[in-house]
């Protein structure tokens, strides 16, 4: 479904923007249908500018990145929007998911809106209502603003907001990292019961080894830039072979 092919990107450092970091180094991977893949590294390792380039936010200096067949990298504007349908993103702050000006009622409306989903006024209502209901919003809170709302409550609708467009690829970039245990848990078991559910695939991005093992099918581990160890979660985190995994899993134990 997702293959990305020697994918590189760089920025300008420095005082006088005069160095080269090197934020993602050649990396390769590719995510199956209806695959749960994990993208796990520590703070700065280049996973989340490989969310953005492949979510058309940045573009790659270098590489390839196909969806069905189709290079995403090179795609103009309207192709992209074209796209949006099929491949949604959850942002590790739900905050950035919504417009601050508009109701929950109308942030969840807009995909709707956005991709003609429903007939009517009454169907739009119907299915921002179901939206609410699966993740425990009343009815009563679609009139409040996002940060009316607790952080929980707002990312959870994030997600059915990403899925209710019928995506085939989502992107959770870090989507439970500013989330206290007990909500964390309730998002992830959100997450995993829609992709079951839909059978959509899911580029999962973390640096928490807990839900990485608790969500994923297959893991790649990043640092510095690189991918520096690719398979099963349970190779991943029982039997590691590169020295940073090694070090990665004996940290967090």
């Amino acid at each position: 479904m997702l293959e990305v092919t020697n994918l590189c990107k760089s920025f300008e450092s420095g005082f006088w923007r005069n160095k080269k970091v090197n934020a993602v180094d050649d990396i390769s991977f590719q995510i199956c249908e209806g695959e749960i893949f994990g993208l796990i590294g520590g703070s700065g390792c280049g996973k989340t500018t490989t969310s953005r380039m492949i979510m058309g936010f940045l573009k790659p200096d270098s590489g390839s990145i196909r969806y069905n067949g189709r290079e995403l990298s090179t795609m103009k504007k309207n192709e992209w929007l074209k796209m949006r349908r099929d491949i949604q993103i959850v942002f590790q702050n739900p905050q950035m998911t919504f417009n601050p000006r508009s109701t929950v009622y109308n942030c969840c409306a807009e995909p709707i809106r956005l991709f003609h989903l429903a007939k009517s006024r009454e169907e739009e209502r119907s299915r921002v209502y179901e939206m609410l209901d699966s993740v425990g919003v009343s009815r009563d809170q679609s009139n409040k603003y996002p940060h009316e709302i607790s952080g929980g409550q707002a990312q959870r609708l994030s997600i059915v907001r990403a899925l209710s467009v019928n995506p085939k690829l989502l992107i959770c970039d870090e989507p439970t990292s500013m989330l206290d245990v007990s909500v964390q848990a309730q998002v992830i078991a959100l997450i995993k019961e829609k992709q079951m559910e839909k059978g959509i695939s899911i580029l999962y991005v973390s640096h928490d080894l807990d839900v990485i093992k608790a969500v994923c099918q297959r893991v790649a581990v990043m640092n510095n830039g690189k991918i520096v160890e690719m398979g099963s979660a349970d190779e991943i985190f029982n039997r590691p072979k590169h020295s940073y995994t090694q070090q990665l899993m004996s940290s967090a134990i």
